[in-house]
C-alpha cells in the first residue's frame, strides 16, 4: 500500500512540477502572467513621461512663433523709425541749408546796403535785406516743420500698422525735436 501511495504522490507532484515549468515558460514567453483579471487602463509611467515632453515641446513651439511674430513686429517699428529718421535727416539738411543761405544773403545785401552814398538809400537797402532774410528764414522754417511734421505722421501710421507690442516704439520723444526757429 506504501508503495501505491507513493507511486499516486510521485506522479501527483510529476503533474505538479510539469504545471509550473509550463507557467514559467508561459512567463518567460508573455512577459506576463495570465491572470482571469481584466487589464489595467491607467498610463504608465513611461506613457506619463512622453505626454508631458508632448506638452513641453508643443508649448516651446507655441512660444517660439510667438517670440518670431513678436521680433517681427519690432523689426516692422525699426524700419518704420529708420524711414522716419531719414526723412527728418534730409529735412534738417534741407532747412540748415537755407538757413546758411539766408544768412549768407543778407550778408552781401547788408555789405551792398553800406556802399550806398544816401542815408534814404542805406535805410532802404538794410530794410529790404532784412525783410527778404525774414521771409527767407520764416519759409525755410515751415518747410522744416512741414517736413517733419509729415515724417513723424507717416512714422505713427507705419508703426500702428505694424501692430507691435506696446512700448515698442519711440514717439512719445516727438516732444523733444526741435520745432524750428
Amino acid at each position: 500500500m506504501l508503495k501505491k501511495t507513493l507511486m499516486v504522490v510521485s506522479v501527483g507532484t510529476s503533474l505538479l512540477l510539469s504545471s509550473v515549468a509550463f507557467a514559467q515558460t508561459n512567463l518567460d514567453t508573455n512577459q506576463r502572467p495570465i491572470t482571469a483579471t481584466a487589464t489595467s487602463t491607467r498610463p504608465t509611467s513611461a506613457t506619463k513621461a512622453a505626454e508631458e515632453a508632448a506638452r513641453v515641446a508643443a508649448k516651446a513651439t507655441k512660444a517660439a512663433a510667438k517670440a518670431a511674430e513678436e521680433a517681427s513686429k519690432i523689426a516692422c517699428v525699426g524700419g518704420a523709425v529708420n524711414t522716419r529718421e531719414q526723412a527728418i535727416n534730409t529735412a534738417m539738411a534741407a532747412y540748415t541749408s537755407a538757413m546758411n543761405s539766408a544768412y549768407g544773403a543778407r550778408a552781401g545785401f547788408l555789405e551792398k546796403a553800406y556802399k550806398q552814398t544816401t542815408l534814404k538809400a542805406v535805410n532802404d537797402s538794410v530794410k529790404s535785406a532784412w525783410a527778404t532774410f525774414n521771409s527767407s528764414m520764416k519759409l525755410a522754417r515751415k518747410t522744416w516743420q512741414a517736413s517733419r511734421d509729415s515724417a513723424w505722421k507717416t512714422y505713427r501710421t507705419v508703426a500702428v500698422a505694424c501692430k507691435a507690442p506696446a512700448g515698442t516704439g519711440d514717439g512719445v520723444n516727438s516732444l523733444s525735436e526741435p520745432s524750428g526757429n
